[in-house]
This record gives structure tokens, sequence and C-alpha cells, in this order.
């Protein structure tokens, strides 16, 4: 009798708690998944924030003034092309010493590799 009362009160216990099952804690891993303002997926669990800045160090090394490099980070857009690109625009200081504002553009693979760069 006793272990009947017991029995119950654990089926009534996990009743009231929502589930009656027991769940496995060895699953596979969930994917992460990214929902941004640009639409940039992580690639390669890689975050938009590193793949933003991969593109921005190298764009850098070919300014003249790489210092001066402020993106303007509500311009940043995403295209997934052949290989997925991220664009952004910035202003940098030329050879005069002079403020302009430039677009970049990176392309990176599906494993968030940076395959090119480049800016206007």
């Amino acid at each position: 009798m006793k272990q009947t009362i017991a029995a119950l009160s654990i089926a009534l216990f996990l009743t009231a708690c929502g589930s009656s099952e027991v769940k496995n804690t060895e699953t596979e891993p969930e994917e992460k998944k990214v929902n941004t303002l640009s639409g940039i997926p992580n690639l390669g669990d890689r975050s938009e924030a590193e793949l933003l800045t991969d593109c921005q160090v190298d764009i850098q090394t070919k300014l003249n003034n790489p210092r001066s490099m402020d993106i303007i980070h509500s311009n940043l857009k995403y295209k997934k092309e052949t290989n997925h690109e991220l664009w952004f625009q910035f202003y940098a200081k030329n050879q005069f010493n002079a403020e302009s504002k430039h677009t970049a553009m990176c392309e990176f693979d599906e494993d968030g590799k940076l395959l090119s760069s480049k800016y206007e």
C-alpha cells in the first residue's frame, strides 16, 4: 500500500511539473542561429562581430591612415551570393589628412574564412 501511494505521489508530482519524461542530456548540441539586424549567420561558429573584425583589420592594412578608420555600424549589410559578402561604410583619412567616406566589402566562405576584401 505504501509503495502504491509513493508511486502515485511521484506521478502526481511529475504531472504537476508538466512532464512525465526524463530528458536525455546526452543529445547532440544545437546549432547556433543568430538573428541580427544585418542577417549575418554564424559562419563556422564565428559571430557577426568576429567576421566584421576580420574584415576591418584586413581593410585597415590597405588604408593610408589605418588608425583613422571609423565604421558606420548602422549601414552593415549582408548578401548571400556565391560566397557570403559583408558590406559596411566607414570614414578614413586619406594621404592629405582629409576624412572621406568609403564602402568596404569582404567575402567569406561557409567556414567564416576571409577570402577577399576591397573598398572604394
